[in-house]
């Protein structure tokens, strides 16, 4: 599915799959935002980008963070040559695999990626016509982040597993969903004060890991998200207040 004239959403719920993957086409190359796991999700992404003759351009991957369903077909564009970038403080799971990326619970091997780069709050990419910026959002893994993209306009804000939304456009009616609390390394504090951190800003398209896109008011589903958090996690809210 196109959402603007160079960024493309090539797996998720559209097709089929569990978790999104995103496509960037810019001046250097195909990027990608999370990769998928599995044959079948790896099958059905690399037909979809080929429709857009995408599938051979790909030049990095940029991870959300490292559970299984979002990182586990890294490896395969790992080998292609891709560069594969993920938050500092998940690279370690995303080398050794284990309890961290969800094995278990997904009941499958993690394929690890061993020449991966970390990237750190702040870090940015310039592309030529797109760019792309590192924000920490710690909380449902420890090195989780954000990317935030200017691509053909658009502000675009890739948010891993922060939350999923129901509702794509204004008209809609928006319901938050806070994302899954149940990682070994959960931290319902960080998670709120990242979800306070991202309500500051004011991306025109939110591309979250599981559920739909959103086009819109961006700060006003980010704001929503925040106070969903809150509601959810009190106690952590009073821990920052105090």
């Amino acid at each position: 599915m196109r959402i603007t004239e160079h960024v493309y959403q090539v797996s998720g719920i559209i097709y089929g799959m569990n978790s999104n993957v995103y496509a960037i086409d810019t001046e250097s190359g195909v990027i990608l935002i999370d990769a998928g796991y599995a044959d079948k999700q790896y099958g059905s992404m690399m037909d979809v980008m080929k429709q857009y003759r995408l599938e051979s351009k790909v030049t990095a991957v940029f991870l959300t963070h490292a559970h299984l369903d979002h990182a586990g077909n890294a490896y395969r564009f790992e080998d292609k040559g891709a560069e594969i970038y993920i938050g500092h403080k998940d690279k370690d799971a995303l080398s050794q695999g284990g309890p961290a990326v969800l094995e278990k619970q997904f009941g499958t091997r993690f394929h690890t990626c061993q020449h991966a780069a970390g990237v750190k709050d702040g870090d940015f990419f310039d592309f030529g016509d797109v760019t792309l910026k590192v924000i920490d959002i710690p909380g449902h893994t420890t090195g989780a982040v954000a990317y935030l993209a200017e691509a053909d306009g658009k502000v675009i804000l890739f948010i891993g597993d922060m939350f999923s939304l129901q509702g794509a456009t204004p008209q809609d009616e928006i319901i938050i969903d806070p994302g899954w609390d149940g990682g070994p390394d959960f931290d319902a504090k960080k998670n709120v004060d990242s979800f306070e951190l991202l309500k500051t800003l004011n991306p025109q398209i939110i591309a979250p890991g599981h559920s739909s896109i959103y086009i819109g008011d961006g700060q006003g589903v980010l704001k929503k998200a925040a106070n969903t958090a809150k509601e959810r996690f009190p106690n952590e809210l009073e821990a920052v207040i105090c």
